[in-house]
C-alpha cells in the first residue's frame, strides 16, 4: 500500500514525497507514474488505488473556493463533494467504505498539509509532517526522531521513506519528492 509523506516547512513551502510500488496480492511492480503531483496549484499524494490517483490527476475538476469559505470548510464541503461525485461517475461508490478502504491522500493547499481519509474526513494534524500508507508508522517514527535535526526537509523525507522501505515490504524506491511554494495569489483564510 505504499508510503507518502507530507511536510510543512513553516515558511510557505510544502513537500510531498512518495514511493513507487504497486501491489497486487503477493505481486508488485515499480511504477513510473508518480504518487505525488501538482494539479491547479494543489499538491496531491495518494496511496491505494492507482486508478483513483489517475482520476484525481486527469479527470477531477477542482471546484472554486467561495470567498467566505475558510480553507478547511472548503475542503470539507465543496472540494470533497465534488471529488466524491467525480469518483462515483468513474465507478467508485463513495458510500461503500470497503470499496475505498485503502484510499487515502495528503493535500498541500494554501501552505498547509491536509489528510483525507477513506471516509472523506479532512484532518489537520498538530505536527508539521504526516505520513500515510503501509509504511506510515516507520516514516512517522523517523520524522519524529529527525524533526529537530539540521537535515534538510528533503533529506528527512527521503530517509523516512528509506526507513519505511527497510521494514515494510509494501514500500519500494525510487522515491519522488516535490516542493510546493505557496502562491502569492492564494490566501489562507483559516
Amino acid at each position: 500500500m505504499s508510503c507518502v509523506i507530507g511536510y510543512d516547512s513553516g515558511n510557505g513551502i510544502l513537500y510531498l514525497g512518495g514511493d513507487s510500488i504497486s501491489i497486487d496480492g503477493h505481486d508488485y511492480t515499480i511504477r513510473n507514474d508518480s504518487k505525488v503531483f501538482m494539479k491547479d496549484g494543489i499538491a496531491f499524494g495518494f496511496v491505494g488505488s492507482f486508478r483513483i490517483g489517475q482520476i484525481i490527476k486527469s479527470v477531477f475538476k477542482i471546484p472554486k473556493q467561495k470567498d467566505e469559505q475558510s480553507d478547511h470548510d472548503y475542503l470539507c464541503s465543496t472540494f470533497i463533494d465534488s471529488l466524491a461525485k467525480c469518483l462515483k461517475s468513474k465507478g467508485f461508490d463513495p458510500g461503500d467504505k470497503n470499496e475505498l478502504d485503502d484510499m487515502e491522500f495528503l493535500i498541500g493547499f494554501n501552505g498547509k498539509i491536509y489528510h483525507i481519509m477513506c471516509d472523506f474526513q479532512v484532518a489537520i494534524h498538530k505536527t508539521d509532517y504526516m505520513a500515510i500508507g503501509a509504511g506510515r508508522n516507520y516514516a512517522l517514527g523517523h520524522l519524529h526522531a529527525t524533526h529537530q535535526s539540521d537535515l534538510s526537509i528533503e533529506d528527512k523525507i527521503r530517509l523516512a521513506l528509506e526507513c519505511s522501505a527497510s521494514f515494510s515490504s509494501a514500500v519500494k524506491p525510487p522515491f519522488e519528492i516535490i516542493k510546493v511554494k505557496k502562491s502569492k495569489k492564494q490566501t489562507c483564510r483559516d
